[in-house]
């Protein structure tokens, strides 16, 4: 049973690919490995990671559009800053890339130490299905 994964990142460090064997899981760039027993495993959790700050950018642009429909627009000088539907617009895309650009992250735990694996969900749902004791 040999799984690869390319693309992984292990705790904020990219490049690094993910092989499981029959009793070891291996983390490994060009210059570090990393070698965990599976069966000294603890833990092994799988999580969606969205981020928080497209919504909030979102909401600002919604803001901004509702203040762009009343009397007193939004102005930098004597310049409207834009028009009420192009901050709706935003705030609509806004929306979009916080779920459509959805990350995931995995957590091996083993003893003391602890990995974090992130990549596309895809990838990481491989990782989460590999990592399990056989």
């Amino acid at each position: 049973m040999n799984t690869v994964v390319n693309g992984v990142s292990v705790n904020g460090w990219s490049g690094y690919r993910f092989t499981r064997q029959e009793s070891m899981i291996l983390l490994e760039t060009n210059t570090s490995w990393i070698a965990l027993p599976v069966n000294k495993l603890n833990a092994v959790a799988y999580t969606q990671v969205r981020h928080p700050a497209f919504l909030w950018a979102a909401v600002a642009c919604f803001l901004l559009g509702l203040t762009a429909t009343t009397d007193m627009r939004p102005s930098i000088g004597q310049y409207e800053i834009a028009d009420w539907y192009w901050w709706m617009l935003g705030s609509g895309v806004l929306v979009a890339l916080y779920y459509l650009l959805t990350r995931a992250a995995v957590l091996l735990t083993s003893g003391s130490y602890h990995a974090v694996l992130r990549g596309t969900p895809d990838a990481m749902r491989e990782v989460f299905r590999s990592s399990m004791p056989s």
